[in-house]
């Protein structure tokens, strides 16, 4: 027997498009053991289905300074190391560009220029206003830059000069305070998100699991990203701020970091639900669950990105699992008139 509140939950999101989950409905989603768990997941791949259809969008940054570390960093993160103080810090246009376009060629979807903190440098935004006028030209990419301490007349740059999205670390779930579901910190990104916003750019807000947090802390930060009415919410599976590296000391098993993805999809069925950071590592043999969890997209690591052998793996598990690269051709066309893979016999 399929688990009742979850099944009348997702027939509602499914039925009614402008209908959303409450903060009490979605603490009543934590599955008690592994059979709740997996009703939880198999309902939020149904709201997959409905509202983000089959496309997987595959997603990879590359830092704008050439001494900053990317290690352990997907989209949003712009905690990193080296800074963007001075053209000598800057990788040129023409590097961006050659990275773009690899990211390209290896079937990516998304390619995301990363600053850390603010994006103050006159160099450093004219080199990533150059790199994506050409990236704009050369490919299908849906174009992002990850900063800090956004002004306005950066963001309408950016955005004239061929940008898509503006991402943004939001908080990590043991940030909220289950007791009435606030959020705390941060407070300075909700004004760069808004400057992006009113640029035109797209939001994609990116938030942390798996550092000892509770369903209820998960709960509130799900509900606190869905506020923020982005185009794409990033799930990054860390530890806590120790120096540790994302995803090494995570304390959260496969099993809880797929029912975190499914609780995200219950609560932002329509939006874009991306997997960055330790997930990988965290959900070892259970990675191509991510899917079936809820997720649409994937954020790759550099190494993997450009690795033959990889791109043939990951394309055979997108194919194998009757999913579609988000920038081929199919992916264009109505849902309606791409053919079904059927199981062999």
């Amino acid at each position: 027997m399929f688990n009742a509140t979850m099944l009348s939950i997702a027939q509602k999101i499914n039925t009614y498009e402008d209908w959303r989950i409450s903060r009490e409905q979605s603490l009543a989603l934590m599955p008690d053991d592994v059979e709740e768990a997996m009703d939880l997941l198999g309902f939020a791949n149904k709201i997959r289905q409905r509202y983000r259809l089959r496309r997987v969008n595959k997603c990879e940054s590359v830092a704008v300074a050439r001494d900053m570390s990317l290690e352990g960093c997907g989209a949003g993160c712009t905690s990193l190391q080296g800074k963007v103080g001075g053209s000598a810090d800057l990788r040129c246009a023409d590097e961006l560009i050659q990275a773009g376009a690899a990211v390209a060629a290896s079937g990516g979807t998304h390619f995301a220029m990363v600053v850390s903190g603010g994006l103050s440098s006159a160099a450093g935004v004219e080199t990533i206003c150059r790199a994506a006028r050409a990236l704009r030209r050369r490919t299908k990419l849906v174009l992002c830059v990850s900063a800090e301490r956004l002004g306005e007349d950066t963001a309408r740059r950016l955005k004239a000069a061929g940008i898509d999205r503006y991402h943004l670390q939001r908080h990590a779930a043991t940030q909220c305070d289950s007791a009435n579901g606030a959020v705390r910190g941060n407070g300075d990104g909700l004004v760069d998100l808004e400057v992006a916003r009113a640029a035109g750019l797209e939001l994609c807000c990116a938030g942390l699991l798996g550092a000892g947090d509770t369903w209820a802390q998960r709960v509130d930060l799900a509900l606190a990203l869905r506020a923020l009415d982005p185009a794409a919410i990033t799930i990054r599976f860390g530890a806590p701020s120790d120096g540790a590296q994302l995803g090494q000391q995570a304390a959260i098993s496969p099993m809880a970091a797929l029912a975190c993805i499914g609780l995200f999809r219950f609560v932002y069925p329509q939006g874009d639900i991306v997997v960055a950071d330790g997930w990988e590592r965290i959900l070892g043999d259970f990675r191509s669950w991510v899917f079936f969890a809820g997720a649409n997209g994937w954020w790759v690591a550099p190494e993997r990105m450009t690795s033959a052998e990889q791109m043939v793996l990951d394309a055979a598990l997108i194919a194998e699992l009757g999913l579609i690269n988000g920038r081929t051709a199919a992916a264009r066309m109505d849902e309606s008139a791409l053919p079904r893979r059927h199981l062999a016999p």
